[in-house]
Protein backbone atom coordinates (compact mmCIF):
# COMPACT_ATOMS: atom_id res chain seq x y z
CA UNK A 1 0.00 0.00 0.00
CA UNK A 2 1.26 3.43 -0.75
CA UNK A 3 1.51 6.61 1.34
CA UNK A 4 1.69 9.65 1.13
CA UNK A 5 4.88 11.28 2.33
CA UNK A 6 4.67 14.98 3.00
CA UNK A 7 7.59 15.68 1.22
CA UNK A 8 5.42 14.35 -2.13
CA UNK A 9 2.57 16.60 -1.39
CA UNK A 10 2.02 19.37 -3.95
CA UNK A 11 2.56 22.85 -2.02
CA UNK A 12 -1.28 24.17 -2.84
CA UNK A 13 -2.87 20.94 -1.38
CA UNK A 14 -4.81 21.92 1.60
CA UNK A 15 -2.44 19.36 3.84
CA UNK A 16 0.75 21.68 2.74
CA UNK A 17 -0.46 24.67 3.70
CA UNK A 18 0.33 26.19 6.87
CA UNK A 19 -2.09 25.73 10.16
CA UNK A 20 -4.03 29.47 10.27
CA UNK A 21 -3.34 31.37 13.77
CA UNK A 22 -5.99 29.17 16.09
CA UNK A 23 -5.80 32.52 18.22
CA UNK A 24 -8.70 34.09 15.88
CA UNK A 25 -11.70 31.80 16.42
CA UNK A 26 -14.22 31.92 18.82
CA UNK A 27 -13.78 29.98 21.89
CA UNK A 28 -15.91 26.55 21.35
CA UNK A 29 -16.02 26.93 17.35
CA UNK A 30 -14.40 24.14 15.58
CA UNK A 31 -11.48 24.40 13.02
CA UNK A 32 -13.02 24.31 9.66
CA UNK A 33 -10.26 25.96 8.37
CA UNK A 34 -8.80 23.03 6.02
CA UNK A 35 -11.29 22.03 2.83
CA UNK A 36 -12.03 19.05 4.31
CA UNK A 37 -14.94 20.66 6.84
CA UNK A 38 -16.84 21.86 3.59
CA UNK A 39 -16.20 18.72 1.58
CA UNK A 40 -17.75 16.38 4.45
CA UNK A 41 -20.15 19.28 5.13
CA UNK A 42 -19.55 20.13 8.14
CA UNK A 43 -20.90 23.59 9.60
CA UNK A 44 -19.07 26.10 11.95
CA UNK A 45 -21.63 26.52 14.00
CA UNK A 46 -23.76 23.41 14.20
CA UNK A 47 -21.04 20.69 13.59
CA UNK A 48 -22.50 17.46 11.22
CA UNK A 49 -25.98 19.37 11.66
CA UNK A 50 -26.89 21.16 9.04
CA UNK A 51 -27.92 25.23 9.13
CA UNK A 52 -31.38 25.62 10.72
CA UNK A 53 -33.68 24.33 8.19
CA UNK A 54 -36.83 26.11 7.26
CA UNK A 55 -40.23 25.35 8.51
CA UNK A 56 -42.45 26.27 5.65
CA UNK A 57 -42.13 27.08 2.11
CA UNK A 58 -42.66 30.82 1.52
CA UNK A 59 -46.22 31.48 -0.25
CA UNK A 60 -45.77 30.31 -3.50
CA UNK A 61 -45.42 26.75 -2.81
CA UNK A 62 -48.33 27.38 0.52
CA UNK A 63 -50.28 24.68 -1.33
CA UNK A 64 -48.38 22.12 -0.98
CA UNK A 65 -47.30 23.10 3.18
CA UNK A 66 -50.95 23.01 3.36
CA UNK A 67 -51.85 19.95 2.01
CA UNK A 68 -49.56 18.09 4.43
CA UNK A 69 -50.71 19.98 7.28
CA UNK A 70 -53.84 18.42 6.48
CA UNK A 71 -52.93 15.01 6.38
CA UNK A 72 -50.99 15.39 9.71
CA UNK A 73 -53.97 16.94 11.22
CA UNK A 74 -56.25 14.60 9.87
CA UNK A 75 -55.02 12.06 11.59
CA UNK A 76 -54.95 10.06 7.60
CA UNK A 77 -55.38 6.07 9.01
CA UNK A 78 -53.14 2.97 6.83
CA UNK A 79 -55.17 1.93 4.21
CA UNK A 80 -54.57 -2.09 5.66
CA UNK A 81 -55.18 -1.02 9.50
CA UNK A 82 -57.70 -3.80 10.20
CA UNK A 83 -60.28 -1.98 11.77
CA UNK A 84 -60.30 1.18 9.05
CA UNK A 85 -64.06 2.72 9.79
CA UNK A 86 -65.71 3.86 7.00
CA UNK A 87 -65.07 7.89 7.81
CA UNK A 88 -61.31 7.16 8.08
CA UNK A 89 -61.67 5.69 4.44
CA UNK A 90 -63.50 8.75 3.44
CA UNK A 91 -61.54 11.16 4.92
CA UNK A 92 -58.32 10.20 3.32
CA UNK A 93 -60.27 10.21 -0.05
CA UNK A 94 -61.09 13.54 0.46
CA UNK A 95 -57.68 14.57 0.83
CA UNK A 96 -56.21 12.51 -1.93
CA UNK A 97 -58.89 13.98 -3.78
CA UNK A 98 -57.39 17.76 -3.09
CA UNK A 99 -53.64 16.39 -3.88
CA UNK A 100 -54.84 15.25 -6.98
CA UNK A 101 -56.70 19.03 -7.58
CA UNK A 102 -53.69 20.85 -6.77
CA UNK A 103 -51.85 23.21 -9.88
CA UNK A 104 -48.42 21.85 -10.87
CA UNK A 105 -46.21 24.11 -9.03
CA UNK A 106 -43.06 25.33 -11.01
CA UNK A 107 -39.71 24.62 -9.32
CA UNK A 108 -37.47 27.16 -10.99
CA UNK A 109 -37.20 29.77 -8.13
CA UNK A 110 -36.69 26.69 -5.40
CA UNK A 111 -33.09 26.26 -7.52
CA UNK A 112 -31.64 29.33 -6.04
CA UNK A 113 -31.54 27.66 -2.82
CA UNK A 114 -30.43 24.07 -1.09
CA UNK A 115 -32.77 25.21 1.89
CA UNK A 116 -35.82 25.78 -0.08
CA UNK A 117 -34.97 22.42 -2.11
CA UNK A 118 -34.60 20.18 1.13
CA UNK A 119 -37.49 21.68 2.75
CA UNK A 120 -39.62 20.87 -0.73
CA UNK A 121 -37.93 17.12 -0.72
CA UNK A 122 -39.26 17.00 2.70
CA UNK A 123 -42.75 18.33 2.22
CA UNK A 124 -43.69 16.44 -1.18
CA UNK A 125 -42.23 13.07 -0.12
CA UNK A 126 -44.46 12.97 2.90
CA UNK A 127 -47.42 14.20 0.69
CA UNK A 128 -46.39 11.03 -1.35
CA UNK A 129 -46.36 8.86 1.51
CA UNK A 130 -49.38 9.44 3.01
CA UNK A 131 -51.26 9.33 -0.42
CA UNK A 132 -49.55 6.62 -1.27
CA UNK A 133 -50.64 4.29 2.48
CA UNK A 134 -53.81 5.80 2.70
CA UNK A 135 -54.84 4.20 -0.89
CA UNK A 136 -57.49 1.21 -0.38
CA UNK A 137 -56.03 -2.12 -0.24
CA UNK A 138 -58.27 -2.74 -2.79
CA UNK A 139 -56.27 -0.58 -5.57
CA UNK A 140 -54.20 -2.44 -7.71
CA UNK A 141 -52.24 -0.20 -9.50
CA UNK A 142 -50.97 3.06 -7.74
CA UNK A 143 -50.43 6.44 -9.39
CA UNK A 144 -49.54 9.18 -7.90
CA UNK A 145 -50.66 12.71 -8.86
CA UNK A 146 -48.99 14.89 -11.27
CA UNK A 147 -49.10 17.54 -8.65
CA UNK A 148 -47.11 15.75 -6.66
CA UNK A 149 -44.60 13.46 -8.81
CA UNK A 150 -43.66 16.48 -11.04
CA UNK A 151 -42.27 19.09 -8.44
CA UNK A 152 -40.72 16.14 -6.50
CA UNK A 153 -38.92 14.17 -8.95
CA UNK A 154 -37.51 17.63 -10.53
CA UNK A 155 -36.27 18.61 -6.85
CA UNK A 156 -35.06 15.02 -6.30
CA UNK A 157 -32.99 15.27 -9.17
CA UNK A 158 -31.46 18.65 -8.25
CA UNK A 159 -30.45 17.24 -4.50
CA UNK A 160 -29.54 14.25 -6.62
CA UNK A 161 -31.75 12.49 -4.24
CA UNK A 162 -34.58 9.74 -4.37
CA UNK A 163 -38.00 10.43 -4.93
CA UNK A 164 -39.03 9.12 -2.09
CA UNK A 165 -38.37 9.75 2.01
CA UNK A 166 -35.15 9.85 2.97
CA UNK A 167 -33.11 10.12 6.36
CA UNK A 168 -31.85 13.00 5.56
CA UNK A 169 -35.02 14.72 5.23
CA UNK A 170 -36.51 13.05 7.89
CA UNK A 171 -33.56 13.46 10.86
CA UNK A 172 -31.00 15.74 9.27
CA UNK A 173 -33.08 18.36 7.83
CA UNK A 174 -35.90 18.35 10.32
CA UNK A 175 -34.95 20.07 13.58
CA UNK A 176 -36.03 23.19 15.12
CA UNK A 177 -35.50 25.44 17.96
CA UNK A 178 -37.38 24.63 21.56
CA UNK A 179 -35.99 27.83 22.54
CA UNK A 180 -34.56 30.73 20.61
CA UNK A 181 -30.81 30.38 21.29
CA UNK A 182 -29.02 32.77 23.29
CA UNK A 183 -25.29 31.41 22.05
CA UNK A 184 -23.67 30.68 18.84
CA UNK A 185 -25.37 27.08 18.83
CA UNK A 186 -26.12 25.46 22.75
CA UNK A 187 -27.11 21.57 21.27
CA UNK A 188 -29.38 21.67 24.27
CA UNK A 189 -31.88 24.22 22.06
CA UNK A 190 -32.75 22.19 19.09
CA UNK A 191 -35.11 18.98 18.58
CA UNK A 192 -36.62 16.84 15.98
CA UNK A 193 -39.39 17.64 14.37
Amino acid sequence: MDHIHPDNIPLNHFLALPRPDHGLAAAGTPDTSTLAAHDFDVDTRTGFMPPRPLSRLPQEWASWETALDEARSSRLQLADKPDLSPEDAERSERWRDRVRQLPILSTDHLKRSEVLLRRAHHVLSWIMHFYVHSLPVSVSEICIPPPVTVPLLQVSAQLQLPPVLTYSDDVINNWEYITPPTSEFPPASARAR
